[in-house]
């Protein structure tokens, strides 16, 4: 009987264990089944707002989003903000629903509904003439001169027209392009050579300035103007994306390679083999009219050098009604855009142009003589443009596309 007592004991110890057992089984169960839930809940919540976010960023850029920049969809809570960034601008839209938040900041421009033109000659009752290997590829909008083949120092022309079915009429002037002055307040710091700062762009812009500012050894990107009151020098060792540089006179050395917008009133140069990635853009905005008797070292001008490569946008801007007697913008004959060139001085291109061009005028500096309205071995072909590019804000292109994504 004694040992019967124990038997039955032992038995009752090991019902209870064994209850234990199961009732922690199924309460690991119930709350692993609970979390399972609450992160699936959760993970749908943020998946709706990255959904949401994206859907409103496309109304955004396509402009059937319109009114306050803060407003609820389907109970999630939007706020939108953008401002201009040189020649593009800079738009954050940010989603939230409760604790949770989704945002993301894209850096935007310009695109076309339909095929971008190859050329926008402005009508100054002359014709374009076309010497050498010159080509267009694309729809060209033309004086009503029209085009016809040329002789430059005993070179003709040997290059491709486009049919008549692909040239239409330009105008006295050229597309409206629309001009925001930059304004970024942020933080003022003296530059320092072999600095290194990074900016998120959902930061008020850091200002670094000095006299002469000499880019080398430094890594510098983001939100972020870099300016000098005479000149900035770029070298082939800085690292620079997505800043604004500004400045009378900007120097790109031979080798640079980054991606950056720089500003100047008299001079760009892009040294032999720079590399300057889209969406990139050189600007020159003369504020003084060209003498008659100007040097050639003193051209207000952008100037690309051999093998050199830009990505973007390149601007020559002046109000002046007399044009300079030598070109604003210079390609060399290695010399590459893919993107658009707006001028509203004489250019001459004797590189490759995948994009567009719009521009008062052509020159062509051949053996100590100008022709004017010459394009000479220049090429330019529209249909290189990728439909996805994002550009300039011109009279006529309404639809707003992510040129990239930024922090």
């Amino acid at each position: 009987m004694r040992r019967s007592g124990k038997v039955q004991g032992g038995a009752l110890q090991f019902v209870v264990f064994m209850g234990t057992v199961i009732a922690v089984l199924l309460l690991c169960f119930v709350l692993l089944t609970y979390t399972h839930t609450f992160f699936g809940q959760k993970t749908d919540r943020f998946v709706e707002l990255v959904k949401t976010n994206e859907s409103a960023f496309r109304q955004l850029l396509q402009g059937t989003k319109t009114g306050p920049s803060s407003w609820d969809e389907q109970g999630i809570h939007m706020q939108h903000q953008s401002q201009t960034w040189g020649m593009y601008e800079v738009h954050t839209l940010r989603s939230g629903f409760q604790k949770q938040m989704f945002e993301r900041t894209a850096l935007t421009g310009h695109g076309y509904a339909g095929e971008p033109p190859s050329l926008y000659l402005q009508d100054n009752n002359r014709p374009l003439v076309l010497a050498g290997q010159a080509g267009l590829i694309g729809k060209a909008f033309l004086p009503p001169a029209g085009i016809r083949p040329g002789n430059i120092g005993g070179v003709g022309f040997y290059g491709a027209v486009p049919p008549d079915h692909l040239v239409a009429q330009s105008q006295s002037s050229l597309p409206a392009l629309d001009r925001k002055e930059l304004r970024a307040e942020g933080e003022r710091t003296p530059f320092k050579p072999g600095m290194k700062r990074k900016r998120s762009f959902h930061e008020p812009a850091i200002n670094i300035s000095g006299e002469t500012v000499v880019l080398e050894d430094v890594t510098v990107s983001g939100h972020v103007i870099i300016a000098a009151t005479n000149t900035i020098v770029v070298r082939p060792t800085a690292t620079l994306y997505d800043v604004i540089l500004q400045a009378p006179e900007i120097r790109i050395e031979p080798g640079v390679q980054g991606r950056f917008q720089a500003f100047a009133t008299k001079k760009i140069d892009v040294g032999a083999g720079a590399q300057l990635g889209y969406p990139s853009a050189l600007v020159l905005r003369a504020t003084t009219a060209q003498e008659p008797q100007i040097q050639p070292q003193d051209f207000k001008q952008i100037r690309l050098g051999p093998n050199s490569y830009v990505g973007g946008c390149i601007v020559y801007l002046d109000s002046f009604e007399e044009k300079a007697a030598y070109p604003n913008v210079h390609l060399d004959a290695t010399a590459e855009v893919a993107g658009e060139i707006y001028s509203q001085g004489p250019i001459e291109v004797k590189g490759r142009i995948s994009g567009s061009v719009y521009t008062h005028s052509f020159m062509a500096m051949e053996k100590g003589s100008r022709y004017q309205n010459h394009l000479f071995e220049g090429r330019i072909n529209s249909k290189e443009l990728p439909p996805t590019f994002a550009g300039l804000a011109l009279n006529g292109k309404t639809i707003k596309k992510i040129a990239r994504w930024v922090e």
